[in-house]
């Protein structure tokens, strides 16, 4: 039972790397502060929310999900401008 909850919590907090790898790069086309770049920044907090709450995981390990969410903007951003870099 612990190790299928392990499971559980690897593979949310994959979700929310990748979901935010995705906003991450989306982001990367808006200027800083504009409506685009907050909007990709915080639209996928509810999906992870969602994810979490479906998933039964305690609010204690949200700390673990925001580290995953940060690297995968961060990641997504430097991704997109290597590839349009100019």
């Amino acid at each position: 039972m612990v190790m299928n909850n392990a499971y559980i919590i690897i593979v949310v907090i994959m979700a929310a790397l990748v979901t935010n790898l995705y906003f991450g790069y989306l982001r990367g086309r808006f200027n800083r502060f504009s409506f685009g770049w907050v909007v990709c920044i915080h639209a996928p907090i509810p999906i992870i929310i969602f994810i979490r709450i479906i998933a039964h995981i305690t609010w204690i390990l949200i700390p673990l999900f925001f580290l995953a969410a940060v690297f995968g903007q961060v990641v997504g951003g430097r991704i997109y401008n290597q590839i349009y870099s100019k």
